[in-house]
């Protein structure tokens, strides 16, 4: 078989590809392979894993015949440096040697079979689909995906939540510290399934929205599998299929949060900072002293001498009220919320601290909690 494509824009799909890649896959066959599947003049790109499978496709020209083969990446690497030019492949699969051409340069290299290419179980029975908006996705996703645990100790909470519940779309996330909740409203899926889409799933999801022309993205999912649809690119994975927390359980309601304070989110993470360098350096413990009509910020370090604090103007009525975080987990939220102001509200200082802006983003909601130092 033969064929031409844009080195350019089959670069741009290696990227994403890559990185569904089992690097030294040892005895599993074919894993550290992407497969080529030629067939009606356009070229099909495959990369697996033990867990999901990426595809994408590219339109072709001078083709000719049909076939398929699995290709290490480490043979196109070279096509990143020629730009917006067109190479041709000329793969004889009889021996499976390819012949890679691009003008004023030439490689030839060994495929392997594409026979026992490795492939994910397909969506077909409970299946159901809905188009997202991609910018509040893209948003939900860059939120959420900072209460992500760094560890596989709790396996339930290794990836984001998707929960279809009343015509809404809820993306939570936690480790267990930290937990953040993000709702797209009026997502209306019938038959809907919720399930918890792995760690994995999620950084090549934010990588194919990066790359999205479109301005919507469809997720499709079953018992088993979750399947997300850009305008390139298509990924499949299992779902996970240990049941998630009842996360509403443990975000305080409404009517229990009597201590609440609203401030420019700016100055709060700039008084956070500016205290960083001198509070303990094991705990990293920033306190808060809410009084009517300010903020105090607070660190120190008793082990050698040294404090800070500063104030942030705030709108708070009320008894004042202490309260503290470590700043690993605190800062990160304040600069992903989004909007001018927060607002932060309280049960008490021993209970999870509830943070989101003041103005929501239309057709969402964010809410993120956080676990207090005692």
């Amino acid at each position: 078989m033969k064929f031409t494509v844009s080195a350019l824009q089959l670069c741009e799909r290696l990227q994403i590809l890559k990185d569904a890649i089992v690097p030294n896959s040892g005895n599993v066959s074919l894993f550290d392979h992407i497969l080529f599947d030629f067939r009606g003049g356009v070229l099909y790109l495959t990369a697996s894993n033990r867990e999901l499978s990426i595809k994408s496709q590219l339109e072709t020209s001078d083709g000719e015949g049909e076939g398929k083969v699995a290709i290490m990446p480490t043979y196109l690497l070279p096509l990143s440096y020629y730009g917006d030019v067109p190479v041709v492949f000329n793969i004889d699969e009889s021996n499976f040697q390819v012949n890679m051409e691009v003008p004023k340069g030439k490689a030839s290299f060994i495929a392997t079979s594409a026979e026992e290419y490795p492939t994910n179980s397909n969506l077909e029975e409970n299946k159901f689909g809905v188009s997202l908006n991609l910018e509040k996705l893209k948003f939900g996703l860059s939120v959420v995906m900072m209460a992500l645990p760094t560890d596989n100790l709790r396996p339930k909470f290794n990836g984001v939540y998707f929960d279809f519940v009343d015509n809404k779309l809820v993306l939570v996330a936690t480790n267990s510290v930290r937990l953040v909740r993000f709702s797209i409203n009026d997502v209306v899926a019938e038959n809907a399934s919720s399930g918890l889409v792995t760690i994995n799933q999620m950084h090549l999801l934010e990588k194919i929205i990066a790359k999205n022309e479109t301005d919507t993205i469809k997720v499709e999912m079953n018992d088993k599998t979750v399947t997300f649809i850009s305008d390139k690119f298509t990924i499949s994975g299992n779902r996970f299929v240990e049941s998630f927390p009842n996360y509403n359980s443990v975000i305080p309601p409404e009517d229990m949060l009597s201590h609440k304070f609203i401030a420019d989110r700016a100055s709060v993470i700039k008084g956070v900072k500016y205290i960083l360098p001198f509070v303990d350096s094991s705990t990293k413990r920033v306190d808060l002293k809410v009084e009517e009509g300010k903020v105090t910020i607070y660190g120190q370090d008793v082990n050698y001498s040294t404090e800070g604090n500063y104030t942030v103007d705030c709108n708070y009525q009320g008894e004042p009220m202490d309260i503290a975080f470590t700043a690993k987990d605190f800062l990160p939220i304040l600069e992903k919320i989004s909007g001018t102001d927060i607002e932060i509200c309280f049960v008490d200082k021993t209970r999870p601290g509830v943070f989101r802006p003041l103005e929501q983003i239309e057709g969402t909601e964010l809410c993120a909690i956080l676990v207090p130092l005692l």
